[in-house]
């Protein structure tokens, strides 16, 4: 006798919810689900061989025995011939199974349900087709990390392999173009075909570019820096250019220092932008929200890069465009270079994946549809200031710095370390702290290149307040230039910039000691 029709609205209801929920559970959770519904000992997915691919038994066994339909040959031809979806019973109807396909690869599975007594019947099967259309759909979206991520990073290795080989074929015709430019009327024929020529070569040019924040993948050491500042100066930067986009920022500035490149951070939020602009034909809305977080090694299993257990900053870039279609979503990462718009390449997101990837963070992505917008989670790991040199004798610093992220981020890494920092931006403000009454400092820290006036003017009316002041110039190259010679720049220690966090705490403590002033100075040039 037949069984009761197995009401279809709790499948659709559960995965409804799993495509809503930020922290989507693994896949046996979903098949547990599965088998509550339809009151299943066991359901899973598996080849056409019998093999599974994921199983939950929920009768304590450790080890399923192999399913007993992989040797019915008239089933299995059943199924290769079969329509997607198609269900199929054994003979005595305890198994319920479904042909379906991959939507990324076509390859097919079969999605399989074990119910002893009482066995399954035809009112089972509509319910059950749509529950494996929709777990496999699932599957694909929530594909192991560990597999996509070797595809991902397969990518990135054949990719940086070729991008210098192209880029060299673009510097050659680039630079001849360029010679021939200037032999040829700009206004003729031939010089509007070399226009084209080199319009098309800087287009391939920023490809390259761009592929290659895809695929790098070796790490220097990089300066900490605060999040709040980049997303403020890419605020900016998309307000400065008339866009209509609104936005929606929460970013405390108390969140710890980011163990990440300030320009890799900005190319980042630099494509997250952009789509949301082309998504919402720049007239949405942006909403940026960052927290600290502790991510467990269960944590790490489901995000996509390089996530190990630890500290990170959690930051959530939602937009209100339409989101994804399904087809779309399932195709995501999973087809390399897959995107939604037309003449687009799907470099965005493999950007911001490459750039996390390489220092160590990771991102979650949740493609929305249906009126929902999509948005991404971007883990982003603390600098681990505790690992950083410690600075002997508490000393009281006088920083002196122009750029309001350095003049943070270098009081933090100080204080971190053990001093009591006064941190001004500009010359005077440096010189009327120094001549506080009851104020004394064990080390001026300034740049050279102060505003209004330089770092060593600076100095030199310091020394005449305080012959006794020590100093810690920070330079770049070039702000040497006609310089080179100036008695301070001989007499203390220099720190070239840009600089990493350890080699900028041992300058410091190197022009704290007196008996290693003149050595690091050397050493600094």
């Amino acid at each position: 006798m037949p069984t009761a029709a197995v009401d279809a609205s709790p499948v659709l209801n559960y995965f409804h919810s799993l495509e809503n929920h930020a922290e989507r559970p693994p896949t046996p959770e979903v098949l547990r689900g599965l088998a509550e519904l339809f009151e299943a000992t066991r359901v899973g997915i598996s080849k056409l061989d019998g093999s599974p691919a994921e199983t939950i038994n929920l009768n304590g066994l450790v080890s399923p025995a192999p399913a007993p339909w992989q040797n019915d040959h008239s089933l299995i031809l059943s199924m290769q011939t079969s329509l997607t979806a198609k269900t199929h019973h054994d003979k005595q109807g305890a198994w319920l199974m479904s042909l379906a396909a991959e939507p990324q690869a076509g390859e097919p599975f079969v999605c399989w349900a074990f119910r002893p007594r009482p066995a399954f019947g035809d009112a089972d099967r509509s319910a059950w087709a749509f529950a494996s259309q929709a777990l496999l759909r699932w599957r694909a979206q929530n594909e192991p990390y560990a597999a996509l991520q070797q595809r991902l990073e397969s990518t990135a290795l054949l990719t940086s392999r070729l991008i210098h080989d192209f880029g060299n074929h673009l510097t050659g015709i680039m630079g001849f173009t360029e010679l021939s430019q200037g032999q040829v009327d700009s206004e003729s024929t031939l010089g509007r075909y070399l226009q084209e020529v080199m319009l098309s070569a800087k287009q391939g040019a920023d490809w390259i570019r761009r592929l290659h924040f895809f695929s790098r993948r070796g790490q220097n050491a990089a300066w900490p820096i605060l999040l709040s500042g980049i997303v403020h100066a890419e605020q900016a930067r998309v307000r400065g250019s008339e866009s209509n986009l609104r936005w929606h920022v929460n970013v405390p500035i108390d969140l710890p220092l980011l163990a990440i490149d300030a320009a890799a951070l900005q190319t980042v939020l630099s494509e997250i932008i952009t789509n949301t602009r082309e998504a919402t034909r720049d007239q949405g809305t942006l909403t940026i929200e960052a927290r600290k977080v502790e991510l467990t090694e269960k944590d790490a299993r489901t995000i996509l890069g390089a996530i190990t257990p630890g500290a990170y900053v959690e930051l959530r870039c939602q937009d209100d465009g339409p989101g994804f279609s399904a087809e779309a979503a399932a195709k995501l990462f999973h087809d390399i270079f897959f995107s939604s718009k037309p003449r687009h390449r799907g470099l965005g997101l493999l950007v911001v994946y490459g750039i996390l990837q390489r220092f160590r963070g990771g991102l979650r992505w949740h493609p929305g549809g249906q009126g929902r917008g999509a948005s991404m989670q971007l883990y982003i790991p603390v600098a681990q200031l505790d690992k950083l040199p410690q600075l002997s004798g508490s000393p009281d610093v006088l920083l002196v710095h122009d750029d309001p992220q350095l003049l943070e981020s270098m009081r933090r890494i100080l204080e971190a370390r053990g001093a009591r920092v006064t941190a001004v931006n500009t010359a005077a403000a440096a010189l009327s702290a120094y001549q506080t009454p009851k104020q004394s400092f064990d080390l001026v820290l300034a740049d050279v290149l102060l505003p209004n006036v330089s770092g060593l003017e600076m100095g030199r009316k310091l020394l005449d307040w305080d012959p006794r002041a020590k100093f810690l110039f920070v330079y770049s190259q070039s702000s040497l230039h006609g310089i080179a010679d100036d008695e301070l720049i001989k007499r203390f220690p220099l720190l070239r910039w840009p600089a990493d966090a350890t080699t900028f705490v041992q300058a410091v403590q190197t022009a704290l000691t007196p008996a290693k002033k003149s050595e690091s100075g050397k050493s600094g040039r």
